[in-house]
């Protein structure tokens, strides 16, 4: 299975149900950095 660049971009690979908060965390984060 060949992840399409568009899914991969929507849908981080790294991101299991149960560490949904951490991953949120993250994204939070780095959307943070990138507002900067």
């Amino acid at each position: 299975m060949l992840p399409e660049p568009d899914d991969d971009r929507a849908t981080p690979a790294p991101a299991p149900a149960s560490g949904d908060g951490r991953g949120a965390d993250l994204a939070r984060e780095i959307l943070a950095q990138a507002k900067r």
